[in-house]
């Protein structure tokens, strides 16, 4: 919890240079564990959209992504704090097997491996073939609802996004490099050619206007489609990254 601390206050630090904004922690009062439940569920499918999209949850909306911005990670990463301490200060339930029970259990070890697993600062150094955007990102287009017109502009507009989600993956990167962070050299040596890929007219952010029925929709999902970021992309593994990356991945004991 220390490490996390000082690294969320250094990382805060550096976006307030960059960007002048400070994540502001949000203020705890006496909850049930369900109000704090449901709280946590609403945020993490307003941060995490695509959930909706691969589930297919009712009367949600599919035209946004996730911010992978280093600013609101760190706003994030602030309230997972604040949530996990608000249940260690509410206690596990005593009655075991009841709903409180149950949804403490769940949340708390939700909110504690995540905040667990933040040491690996993997936003900083998300470069490698299983790491990357492109490893997850195409799969929502996949899902993409577009039968009906509605949700044809919500594709639209989800792939408008892209692009910047794109941008903002390569800055991160060279974030962590300026700050120390980087993948294995092993493990990002088939990405630009794993990129580039994607660039043909068979992508799934071009591809899935064949699954709509409205004739045409190809050139308009085509004139979004995030090509000259994607190459921004492939070129910092080949370039930056590559040339600094660890050579060897370190067995931890």
């Amino acid at each position: 919890m220390k490490t996390r601390k000082l690294f969320l206050i250094a990382l805060s630090c550096f976006i307030t240079v960059c960007c002048g904004k400070v994540a502001q922690e949000p203020q705890a009062v006496n909850r049930s564990i369900e109000v704090v439940a449901d709280e946590y569920l609403a945020a993490m499918l307003e941060r995490f959209p695509e959930i909706a999209t691969n589930y297919s949850l009712p009367g949600a909306r599919h035209d946004d992504l996730f911010d992978n911005s280093l600013e609101a990670q760190v706003e994030w990463q602030v309230r997972e704090d604040v949530w996990l301490r608000e249940l260690e200060e509410m206690g596990t339930p005593t009655d075991i097997g009841s709903r409180d029970w149950v949804t403490f259990g769940i949340l708390h070890e939700k909110l504690a491996g995540s905040i667990a697993s933040s040491v690996c600062h993997v936003a900083l150094w998300r470069a490698s073939s299983a790491t990357a955007w492109y490893t997850a990102l195409p799969f929502v287009f996949d899902l993409q609802p577009v039968e009906a017109p509605e949700q044809r502009d919500q594709a639209l507009e989800r792939l408008g996004k892209v692009a910047h989600y794109i941008d903002t993956e390569v800055a991160n990167l060279r974030t962590g490099l300026e700050l120390g962070y980087s993948a294995p050299r092993i493990t990002v040596t088939t990405v630009p050619g794993e990129i580039r890929a994607l660039l043909k007219d068979t992508n799934p952010f071009i591809g899935m206007a064949t699954r709509s029925v409205t004739p045409n929709l190809q050139p308009r999902f085509a004139k979004s489609s995030p090509n000259k970021s994607a190459r921004r992309s492939s070129d910092l593994p080949g370039s930056s990254i590559r040339s600094t990356c660890r050579p060897h991945v370190k067995r931890s004991r």
